[in-house]
Formats: structure tokens, sequence, C-alpha cells
């Protein structure tokens, strides 16, 4: 029989209510945030193949300013690809490993880079179970822990991440080299 090790607030509807959690609630969140990072990848693969269409159209008819447009948004996609296919690393392991942090009172050292980026993707990502993996890292390893990787403090969160959800536009000569 499973103990609950730690639980968190549900504030929904003015109820404030406290939920304690199991290890197989904190895996079955974890299986469902790596789910909607994948659908998330998987829609994204799918504009690109679409953008990347209407590049080779643009290029055909002569619109190169139009096309270095198309492939700038085409080149941000990319980038956040990169990073759903960490978060989905970091969410599988912590599936695999739920048990090790649900159970343990301190983050674990090996799972601490990995909390900390699904921590702060959540905030990017437009998903309600990436608001209640806040929560529950909050209720477990308190405020700090989050605000720490939501503000990445001490440069917690690979650059890669950061720089993914920035946006910034790209640089025109690495436009021009994939136009070719």
């Amino acid at each position: 029989n499973i103990t609950s090790v730690f639980g968190y607030y549900n504030t929904n509807n003015n109820n404030s209510t406290y939920k304690e959690l199991t290890p197989f609630d904190v895996k079955l969140l974890m299986m469902n945030i790596m789910n909607k990072i994948t659908l998330y990848k998987n829609q994204k693969t799918n504009f690109i193949k679409e953008k990347l269409q209407i590049v080779i159209n643009n290029l055909k008819q002569n619109n190169v300013n139009i096309a270095s447009v198309n492939m700038s948004t085409v080149l941000s996609q990319e980038d956040l690809i990169e990073v759903y296919k960490l978060l989905i690393v970091s969410s599988s392991l912590l599936i695999e490993k739920h048990e090790v942090f649900a159970k343990n009172k301190e983050c674990p050292k090996e799972l601490e880079k990995h909390l900390k980026r699904l921590i702060y993707a959540s905030q990017h990502l437009l998903i309600e179970e990436g608001k209640n993996f806040r929560e529950l890292m909050k209720y477990k390893y308190g405020s700090s822990f989050v605000e720490n990787a939501l503000e990445n403090k001490n440069y917690c969160i690979d650059h890669q991440i950061v720089n993914a959800f920035q946006l910034k536009p790209k640089n025109d000569l690495i436009i021009i080299s994939r136009l070719k």
C-alpha cells in the first residue's frame, strides 16, 4: 500500500481543498504533461512542413523577402521543436523515476535539472498540467525552488530552452543560408 508523501491545495470553484497525491498521481501528471508536449511538437512539425512549402512557392515566384520572413518563422519553430524534445526527455525520465522524487523531501540532485526545465517551460506552455506541476513543486520543494526555475536564477535552465522561448528574430545570414 503506497502512502501519500505530499499533496496540494485545489482552489477551483472557490473551494479550497487539500488533495493528497500518491506517486501514481505524480506519474499520471507527468504522463499527461509529456503527452501534451508531444502533441505540441507534432503540431509544430506539421506547421513547419506547411511553411516550408510556402517558402518554396515564394522562391519560385521570386518573392525573396516574403520567403525570408517565412523562413525566419520556420527557424524559430525548429528551435521550439528541439526544446520540446528536451522536455519530452525530462518528462520521460521523471515518469521513470516518479517514486524517487515523490518519496524524497529534498529534490534529488540527479532530477533537479529536469524538474526545473519543466517548471520553467510550464510558464510558456499553455497547458493546465504545467500550472498543476508548478504548484506541486512549490508545495513539495518550496516557493524558492520554483521561483529560481521560473526566473532562471543561477542559469539553471539550458540556454537553448531560454532562447527558444524568447523568440528573438533570426540572424539574416542564417536565414539566407537556409534559403539556399
